[in-house]
Formats: C-alpha cells, structure tokens, sequence
C-alpha cells in the first residue's frame, strides 16, 4: 500500500507475474481524481508488458500516459501508483 501523506491518497497493487509478464493487475484505492485515474490506466497499460520494459517506465512516461498537465504540486498524486508498481517489481 502506497499512501501520500499530503493529501491522504493510497494506493494498493495487486500484481500477478508469470514468465516475466504482467498478466494480471488490479488496484484499490481512495484519493483524489488524478492519482485514482493514474492508477486506473496504469494498470491498463501494464498488462502484458514485460517487467524488464516496465522497469525502465520513468515518472516522465507516466505523466505522458495521462495525457493532462500536471501541476508540481500534484505530481505525488499522478506517480502514487507508478511507486506502489516499482515497489512489486523490485
């Protein structure tokens, strides 16, 4: 579980692997609309990647995933659920 302290957001993974592979991912989470959004495409975008590729998804990528401007400010909110994936994958 991922939490952002400043504006109360969390994030969980739930992460199934197989030879490399995502092949199956889901999360839960309470939060604001942009780390609950980048939660939900990320795990969308995971599936089937290999976990060597997703090792080299920087923060730079994920806020490009989403496709809106994210303030500085909000950035914590946009990488929570990027942080909780590297964390499975390390």
């Amino acid at each position: 579980k991922h939490l952002n302290p400043f504006c109360g957001d969390e994030i969980q993974l739930f992460v199934q692997q197989k030879d490399g592979k995502i092949v199956d991912i889901s999360f839960q989470g309470v939060g604001c609309a942009i780390s609950i959004a980048s939660a939900s495409i990320l795990t969308e975008y995971v599936k089937q990647k290999t976990v060597s590729s997703l090792k080299k998804f920087s923060d730079t990528d994920m806020v490009e995933l989403l496709e809106i401007e994210v303030s500085d400010t909000r950035k914590k909110c946009a990488l929570l659920a990027l942080s909780a994936l590297r964390e499975c994958l390390s």
